[in-house]
């Protein structure tokens, strides 16, 4: 008999929980969402690189890069291609890459990643140096899911 009056109860009140789709929840402060690059500026110092305990962040250094037509005929500079990896589901969100930037390019979200149905990388590539820093041209690279034995 108590539990029938529990059920009755609790048959005509509001639920308790937030429609999900429908209402969201602002994040707390200190969320850890994704991280996020803003290339920019970055001076490819390469410590968030260093300091990543799972090593989801990758600088490649390239080649300096030379322009071949200019007024005067010769080549210039152009500086060198930059190509920054970072894998999110490698990450572990620990914000060390966060702490260490000197330049304050790295920060995290406030919202979580959506579930994916592959695996990508992040994969930005700039230029650095020379007269004019160009675009970055970011890239989403598949990646295959590595075998379950």
């Amino acid at each position: 008999m108590k539990m029938l009056g529990v059920v009755l109860r609790n048959l005509f009140k509001p639920p308790v929980t937030r429609l999900y789709p429908e209402e969201k929840r602002a994040p707390f402060p200190g969320t850890r969402g994704g991280i996020v690059f803003t290339v920019e500026e970055c001076m490819t110092c390469r410590r968030c690189e260093r300091v990543c305990p799972v090593g989801a962040i990758r600088v490649e250094v390239g080649p300096r890069l030379e322009v071949a037509s200019t007024s005067e005929g010769e080549g210039r500079s152009a500086g060198r291609l930059i190509k920054r990896r970072y894998d999110p589901y490698k990450c572990i969100y620990c914000g060390m890459c966060i702490e260490v930037c000197p330049q304050g390019i790295i920060a995290f979200q406030d919202t979580h990643a959506v579930p994916a149905i592959q695996k990508e990388e992040r994969v930005a590539v700039y230029t650095l140096g020379g007269h004019k820093a160009a675009k970055p041209v970011v890239q989403q690279k598949e990646r295959k899911e590595a075998a379950m034995n």
